[in-house]
């Protein structure tokens, strides 16, 4: 994976998004990536070290964690969606057999919503 810098930035560390259902008022967390395609049949969504700053960070905080891939067409506007439990994804590259039971449809309007699925 290309980096736009070689340095490490602290804020990397955490997910990009932490958010409170508005029902439970549980607060959960969210990491978004968009890859346009598989590298040697694997979903490449993260290095094996970011992978663990996001557990600790899970650990640390005791909140639930996802990661949100968008895969194929363009960042704003992926071909296929997927919303995937962290502690499901174990590794930093996942086969399609793995991540495919995850997978949303990204062109509903409350695809990013269908959280509330998982937390329930």
């Amino acid at each position: 994976m290309a980096r736009k810098h070689t340095r490490f930035v602290e804020s990397d560390c955490g997910p990009d998004l932490v958010l409170r259902h508005r029902r439970t008022n549980e607060i959960f967390c969210v990491e978004c990536k968009f890859r346009s395609k598989l590298y040697k049949g694997k979903l490449q969504w993260s290095s094996p070290e970011q992978l663990g700053r996001y557990r600790t960070f899970a650990q640390d905080n005791l909140v639930p964690f996802f990661v949100v891939i968008g895969l194929g067409g363009k960042a704003r506007k992926p071909k296929r969606m997927f919303c995937i439990p962290l502690e499901e994804a174990k590794y930093s590259a996942i086969y399609p057999e793995m991540y495919k039971k995850f997978e949303r449809d990204p062109k509903k309007e409350s695809a990013i919503m269908r959280l509330d699925e998982v937390l329930e």
